[in-house]
């Protein structure tokens, strides 16, 4: 054998085969396997497999391995480890050879043998040692990549080379160092601030092995201070007021400044550097108290104000220190040393005496050349006759009046003295005259209101009512009036005038007091003043009555009745009416006569004030069936006027009750007579008239021999009393007669008395079969039970005959059996008891079904059956079966009580009593308390309510409970199922936000959110906006909640908006309670600041948390309440620095940021009851004071140092969006070229189709003035054939035939004039000349109508027909 090592980290065992002739290989080997080092002894690692043996059964089957230091094989060929493994103690120059062989020596020895390669792997169990040669030392805060003085190193006992170890760093401040993994080396990686509290550091140095194996170390780092910030002054803007006369050395501002570095000295310096021209201002020397002193007189008249700018630096050398920046704006005030000056002069002034108390009429001025608050200017009144009806408003000079000004009654002129002054200075008085002007002022006033007359109706006209009379306090013109009367409230005015001047009131028309008897007007006093003033009054004129009106019915003829006998009653009342009042319109009435032939007025009588009239005595209506009464009315009138009325009295009969011709009888019938057999007929007679003689007949009442109910029995027709059976009649039921009560009624309901008695009596007859007093009888029987017992211990069937006698004799017997055997049972022929005749058996059959017969006596005999029912019963042997072990169900969880979920099939062979099932619920209490279950049905139901955000399954125990004492059990799950019960909650409810009002950098907003308890789709919530009336401005994301703006916006708009969220259940739920979301757009150019960073954006992402909150500190010492906002994020071109551990900024290739912030000055609106309060926000002007040292943007110290170093602030600038106006964008131009491109070539095609289409055109053409002269001669020569004339064109453009019409819309060509042989001049048509240019001319034409010749002028726009000398027409001849 031979050892060898051949790869680190293993150990390698190889296996050599050996061999021999016929032996045959182990068929799992060769093989290599891994065995870890700490695996425990007698751990089995392999099994050897061999072909034909069964290790353990195969009699002479042995296993060998060689060697067997570390490993050996049992019996059953599983190779082991028989001692522990050390990796780390392995030689490295031997190899360890194991060889394997399996002997069989059943019939002939066979040997298998194989080779088995082991590899042992490391594992790695001795941690490693960590050494340093120091556990303190120092550094400097703000140096980057110093490298700590400590030298840590780390030792493994692991002999391995591959035993790596990993440095690491841990402990509450390692964000400040880093380590080499390798080395060891730590070095500074971030800023450390030894001003923000970072003196002393502790650091934890880990180092690791490849098994985890771990050792650590404790270093302490001390921070050493430099001078790295600037002395911080608050505040560092100071706006002070000091007076012009402000002696030298005046303390103007004292500066609290600090400086945070303890290597620098505490003493402090001061200067101006700018902002003091004329060197009025100076500071304190060093080493005593900062402040800024005047250093010279001030002139408010000369400066009104400074601006100070006063550097603050620490005591390190000039290359080395840090400066401070305080603006100091120093308020010239002025000194009040001049009196006002009177601007107005003293002069009359007029008022008009209707001037209204406190109206202003004149304002006086004085000025005061001061612009302190002593140079206000102050009015009063001192003195004059004026100076209780007059005021002067002390700040404006405006004089009004304090009182009514009259210039009749109290005085036509006032005079006031003013004064002025300015608190210190006063001026002279100054005195004014106040002339009061009369104006038309005062109404005519009538001495009385209103004036009351009276007059008779039938008054003749210009018939005086009476005077009116008024006055005016006014003088002269003013003071004059008239009278008119032209208003009449009540009536009409044609019936009453006045005198203008006198004021007599008299009649113009006939007055009827019926018409009108009250006239009311208004009567005018109209003066003479302007303007016209007008006084009135009310004038009443009652016009009274006289008797000319007769009285008038109400109804001619009247028409009444009265029932004969009857004595005392109103028949009917008359009525008249009187137009006249008083005594003429009172009427009385009275009888004037009898209609002749009747009985006399004292049957009657009429009451002389209320017209009832009533009888008197009876009347006899078959004596006098009707009276007429002629009734007057007079009234009270002198002389007095009458009436006539015709009344008309009908008298009524008295109704009697019927009388009966007999009034009993008693009748015989034999029962069972068919329905409708005639019983008797009773009659009564009426001999009253009409309605009140018919009779109608009724049964009241029938009574039957036994006292049973009867009524319906017998039926009598109404009309003719003939009595009638309505059923068979039974006198087997025990009836053996009846009783009938009929009564008589007339029309009028007057009944006959007595009632008639009708009395029937019942002969018997045999008709009436056995009956059983069950349709069916049902009876149990065990199955054990034995021969001859009666079934169910006494039972017996019975039946009974109605008839009597002979009749009712019943016998039984079984007729038949519908199941079972007949065998089985027998019944006594005379009791009906049933008993068995042989044994039951119930698996045989369970149930026997036989008909009883019961037969009776009677000629002929009658029969009567019964069905009898006997089931056999079984004992009790079986347990209830559910028809599964476990029943699963779902429910929704808004469904009602008493909802049924899933049904529960249970069975039990047994057939008694024991086989029925009870069912119920036994655990938990929960379920036992929510579901319910029924026995019969098995069905599951709800006992109350489910809810499934509450528990969603239940799980539960069902037992079944047989008749006996076996039962069963089974399990049931349900699941309730999610309904969308529950609407989706917003939270928060109010969103404060605001957006730059262009949209740009980012236009997103705020994030909505909203929960919903429900699960599934029900719980899935999208995000809408309500009643969005902004929909072109704001949008939010259905599915994220995201609110933004997609358009630009208002500037310094605030827009409210409801935000509302919708589950996805159907019906969908929306939110109860939106979310307000008040959005307050910015120009950010005038809030928001700049501060450029020269890491990327992911680098400031990382650290944003320190960001924002260490900015917002700094703006808080300057506004305290404000409230810092990040509005985004840009990058910007260039490259940005990675914040690493190295010495130097290193670059790379992602771009640098500016970070945009705004700053709202407090809180205020973030309570939604604010929600309509603006909402201020600091300027960028306001946000820079704080942030920037001067105005090029250069960052506070503290923006510098500490934590902020972090982001390398370069600059803080106001922000400035230069906004690229729309024609100069990309798009703008796209669009501007199209667009003029297409207006181009539209312009081009309208072009040429208009020029295609005057082309296409027939233009007229225009003659030209013909070349020769006109000759009316005889021609010199005869024209030619053919002439050339257009006729074509002037047949289908006649010319017009009148000498004034419009110029014809077309012309013809130039024809040359020719003179014919008859001596008509005549058109040349055969020369073909070319057309006119010129529009303005003369010529000819032919109206093709007539041939006649006309000559045209375009530019008189006239024409004339052509003639000879000899008076003819010109006309056109064709040759």
């Amino acid at each position: 054998m031979v050892l060898a090592w051949f790869l680190s980290p293993f150990l390698v065992l190889v296996v050599p085969v050996t061999g021999g002739s016929g032996l045959l290989a182990i068929t799992n080997l060769p093989q290599t396997i891994s065995v870890p080092e700490d695996t425990q002894p007698w751990a089995r690692i392999f099994t050897v497999k061999t072909p034909g043996m069964t290790p353990g059964m195969t009699p002479g089957m042995a296993y060998n391995m060689t060697p067997d230091t570390n490993f050996s094989i049992n019996a059953l060929g599983q190779v082991q480890v028989s001692a522990p493994l050390d990796y780390d103690l392995l030689p490295k120059d031997n190899t360890l050879m194991l060889e394997i062989s399996v002997t069989s020596t059943t019939k002939k020895t066979k040997t298998f043998t194989g080779n088995l390669t082991v590899v042992v792997t490391n594992v790695f169990d001795v941690p490693p040692n960590l050494t340093s040669n120091t556990s303190v030392v120092t550094v400097k805060e703000e140096l980057l990549q110093q490298t700590l003085s400590c030298n840590v190193t780390a030792v493994d006992a692991e002999t391995e080379d591959g035993d790596k170890l990993t440095f690491s760093l841990s402990g509450p401040n390692s964000m400040f160092f880093a380590i080499d993994w390798t080395t060891g080396a730590i070095t500074v990686q971030n800023p450390i601030d030894y001003d923000a509290g970072y003196h002393t550091l502790s650091l934890v140095v880990l180092v690791e092995d490849l098994g985890g194996n771990k050792d650590r170390l404790d270093i302490t780092v001390n921070i050493e201070d430099v001078n790295d910030n600037a002395p911080t002054c608050t505040p560092n803007t100071f706006h002070v007021a000091v007076p012009e006369d402000a002696a030298d050395n005046t303390v103007v501002a004292s500066l609290f400044c600090t400086d945070v570095d303890s290597v620098t000295t505490t003493t402090l310096s001061c200067m101006i550097v700018s902002g003091d021209p004329s060197s009025n201002f100076t500071t304190d020397t060093p080493g005593t108290s900062l402040s800024v002193k005047t250093a010279g007189p001030l002139d408010h008249e000369t400066t009104t104000s400074y601006t100070l700018i006063v550097h603050v630096y620490d005591n390190d050398t000039e290359a080395s220190r840090h400066t401070a920046v305080v603006t100091v704006v120093v308020q010239v005030e002025d000194v009040d040393d001049n009196a006002p000056v009177w601007v107005t002069m003293a002069q009359t002034i007029p008022v008009s005496e209707d001037v209204v108390p406190g109206s202003t009429f004149f304002t006086v001025l004085a000025i005061d050349p001061d612009t302190t608050p002593g140079s206000t200017v102050t009015y009063v009144v001192t003195g004059g006759t004026g100076k209780h009806s007059f005021k002067i408003n002390s700040l404006t000079g405006e004089l009004s009046t304090l009182v009514t000004l009259d210039c009749d009654n109290i005085t036509k002129s006032y005079d006031l003295v003013l004064n002025a002054s300015d608190g210190q200075h006063n001026t002279p008085s100054l005195s004014l005259t106040i002339t009061v002007l009369d104006v038309n002022d005062n109404t005519p006033e009538f001495k009385e209101t209103p004036y009351t007359y009276s007059i008779i109706e039938n008054a003749t006209l210009s018939t005086s009512v009476g005077t009116v009379s008024a006055t005016d306090s006014d003088a002269g013109q003013n003071g004059m009036f008239f009278f008119s009367l032209d208003v009449f409230l009540q009536g009409t005015p044609s019936h009453f005038t006045i005198d203008q001047t006198t004021g007599v009131v008299s009649t113009t028309g006939g007055l009827d007091r019926e018409s009108q008897d009250v006239y009311v007007a208004l009567v005018k006093a109209i003066d003479k003043g302007q303007p016209r003033l007008t006084g009135t009054t009310t004038l009443v004129i009652h016009v009274t009555d006289i008797n000319d009106n007769y009285p008038v019915f109400s109804a001619n003829p009247y028409r009444g009745s009265v029932m004969e006998m009857d004595v005392h009653s109103s028949i009917l009342t008359v009525s008249a009416t009187d137009r006249d009042i008083g005594t003429n319109s009172m009427i009385t009435y009275s009888i004037n006569s009898l209609y002749p032939g009747h009985a006399t007025a004292s049957n009657f009588s009429i009451n002389s004030s209320s017209g009832i009239l009533s009888v008197v005595t009876p009347v006899d209506r078959e004596t006098d069936p009707t009276f007429i009464l002629h009734v007057l009315a007079v009234d009270g009138g002198t002389p007095s006027l009458t009436a006539t009325a015709t009344v008309m009295i009908d008298v009524e009969d008295v109704n009697e009750p019927p009388q009966w011709v007999a009034t009993s009888t008693t009748v015989s019938m034999a029962e069972g007579l068919a329905v409708g057999t005639h019983v008797a007929k009773v009659v009564a007679v009426d001999r009253d008239s009409g309605i009140g003689g018919s009779v109608l007949y009724r049964i009241a009442d029938i009574a039957a021999s036994n006292g049973t109910p009867s009524l319906g029995v017998f039926d009598v027709n109404t009309i003719s009393g003939d009595i009638r059976t309505t059923r068979v009649l039974d006198c087997d039921v025990g009836v053996r007669s009846y009783t009938v009560i009929i009564t008589a009624t007339d029309g009028l309901g007057q009944t006959a008395s007595p009632n008639f008695t009708l009395n029937i009596s019942l002969t018997d007859v045999n008709d009436n079969s056995p009956v059983f007093g069950r349709i069916a009888y049902s009876f149990t029987i065990a199955e054990n039970m034995v021969v001859g017992i009666t079934v169910n211990g006494t039972t017996q069937v019975s039946a009974s005959d109605a008839d009597s006698g002979q009749n009712n004799i019943v016998k039984y017997k079984i007729a038949r059996f519908l199941e079972g055997e007949s065998s089985h049972f027998s019944i006594d022929t005379d009791t009906g008891v049933i008993t068995t005749a042989s044994r039951l058996d119930r698996e045989t059959n369970d149930r026997y079904v036989f008909v009883v017969v019961a037969q009776d006596t009677g000629v002929p005999p009658l029969t009567g059956s019964t069905t009898v029912t006997v089931t056999v019963t079984d004992v009790n042997d079986h347990t209830p079966q559910f028809s599964s072990a476990q029943y699963s169900g779902q429910v929704v969880e808004d469904a009602p009580n008493g909802t049924c979920i899933l049904s529960l099939t249970v069975t039990d062979r047994d057939v008694s009593n024991s086989g029925t099932v009870t069912l119920s619920i036994t655990t938990p209490q929960l379920a036992v308390d929510t579901f319910s279950i029924e026995s019969v049905s098995g069905r599951i139901c709800l006992r109350k309510t489910v809810n499934r955000e509450d528990h969603s399954v239940y799980t539960f125990t069902v037992r079944a409970d047989d008749g006996g004492s076996l039962t069963s059990t089974t399990t049931v799950t349900v699941h309730v199922l999610d309904v969308n019960d529950n609407p989706p909650v917003m939270s928060p409810v109010f969103y404060n936000t605001e957006v730059a009002y262009t949209g740009v950098c980012d236009s997103s907003i705020t994030t909505v959110t909203a929960t919903d308890a429900d699960s599934g789709i029900n719980g899935d919530i999208t995000y809408f906006l309500e009643r969005n009336v902004f929909a072109y401005l704001f949008t939010i994301d259905p599915y994220s909640g995201v609110f933004s703006m997609k358009s630009q916006a208002g500037k310094s708009s605030r827009y409210i908006l409801a935000a509302s969220a919708q589950d996805g259940g159907t019906p969908a739920n929306n939110a109860s309670t939106p979310a307000i979301v008040r959005v307050d757009t910015l120009d950010l150019n005038d809030v928001a600041v700049t501060i450029r960073l020269s890491v990327d954006k992911a680098a400031f992402e990382a650290n944003s948390a320190v960001f924002i909150p260490t900015i917002e500190s700094i703006v808080k010492s300057s506004f305290p309440s404000a409230i810092l906002k990040l509005w985004c994020v840009e990058s910007r071109s260039g490259s940005a620095v990675i914040p690493t551990s190295s010495r130097r900024k290193l670059l790379q290739s992602s771009s640098p940021v500016d970070v945009h912030v705004y700053a709202v000055a407090d809180n205020a609106s973030d309570d939604m009851d604010n929600i309509n309060k603006s909402k201020t926000f600091l300027t960028s002007a306001q946000l820079l004071l704080p942030l920037a040292s001067d105005p090029s943007g250069t960052p506070v110290g503290q923006l510098t140092t500490g934590a902020m170093k972090y982001f390398h602030v370069e600059a803080v600038t106001g922000y400035h969006l230069v906004v690229t106006p729309w024609a100069e964008t990309t798009a703008g131009i796209a669009i501007i070229t199209v667009s003029v491109v297409l207006a181009v070539v539209l312009i081009t095609v309208t072009v040429v189709v208009i020029c295609y289409t005057y082309k296409r055109r027939k233009r007229p053409v225009s003659p030209q003035r013909p070349s020769h002269v006109y000759s009316y001669g005889r021609p010199k020569q005869k024209p030619g054939k053919g002439a050339g004339l257009e006729i074509g064109y002037l047949k289908k453009h006649p010319p017009p035939v009148l000498t004034s019409l419009p110029l014809p819309t077309y012309t013809v060509k130039p024809l040359p004039m020719k003179t014919g042989e008859d001596g008509i001049t005549s058109l040349d048509y055969t020369n073909n000349g070319g057309r006119a240019i010129n529009r303005d001319f003369q010529g000819s034409a032919v109206d093709e109508a007539t041939g006649r010749v006309y000559h045209y002028d375009t530019r008189k726009n006239q024409r004339r027909w052509m003639t000879t000398p000899e008076g003819k027409s010109v006309r056109v001849t064709h040759h």
